[in-house]
């Protein structure tokens, strides 16, 4: 690990940042290390700004990832750094809130009735009656659910909640424990695969 991505890495933590957040963090200084092949810490804000609108134009990145790595530069130089940069000049690229597309419930019935087991099929079920996000769901487990109150308890919140508890339908009480029986059986989804971190590009060298 290099001096910078360190630092960085040390900062990011001892903010309490995601590890996924922070996996993108890094994997954004090192693409923009590679972009310019010099170290972040010589590279100044005009190319910053070329750096934006290479992502827009020649990348055709969306405005919701390009907002991601401008934002991971401004972690960068700000609390690595400890720069003073004028980000005014940098701002991020509006984005659009289209609404939501809204299923029937013949179509979310169709969804769940697809599942290829009763594992897959209860993890549907309890994404959709919860309303909780997929990484919340990864750390759920059998003793989360409370039949009796009929409520699941979330440790892994990706936004702080007002409540960690959510009320679960009532279907989850045979779904969980039969879904239960399949792990203890060695039938669960192999576990997820290792980010990829892409070469091994020092951010200071």
């Amino acid at each position: 690990m290099t001096h910078l991505r360190k630092m960085m890495l040390e900062e990011l933590q001892r903010r309490n940042y995601s590890k996924h957040t922070a996996e993108a963090y890094i994997r954004a200084l090192r693409d923009f290390a590679v972009f310019y092949n010099l170290p972040p810490d010589q590279l100044q804000p005009e190319q910053i700004r070329q750096y934006q609108l290479h992502l827009m134009r020649e990348k055709g990145l969306a405005p919701k990832s390009v907002i991601q790595k401008m934002a991971a530069m401004k972690f960068f130089y700000s609390n690595v750094l400890r720069r003073s940069l004028c980000w005014n000049e940098l701002p991020y690229p509006k984005t659009k809130n289209p609404l939501p597309i809204i299923l029937s419930q013949d179509e979310v019935a169709s969804i769940i009735d697809a599942a290829s087991d009763l594992f897959q099929r209860a993890i549907l079920m309890t994404l959709y009656s919860t309303g909780m996000r997929c990484e919340e769901l990864a750390h759920l487990t059998i003793g989360d659910i409370d039949s009796k109150r009929m409520m699941v308890r979330i440790h892994q919140c990706a936004c702080l909640r007002a409540d960690p508890l959510l009320h679960a339908p009532r279907s989850m009480r045979h779904r969980g424990r039969q879904a239960g029986v399949r792990r203890a059986e060695g039938r669960q989804p192999p576990p997820d695969q290792p980010v990829d971190q892409g070469p091994a590009v020092p951010l200071d060298a």
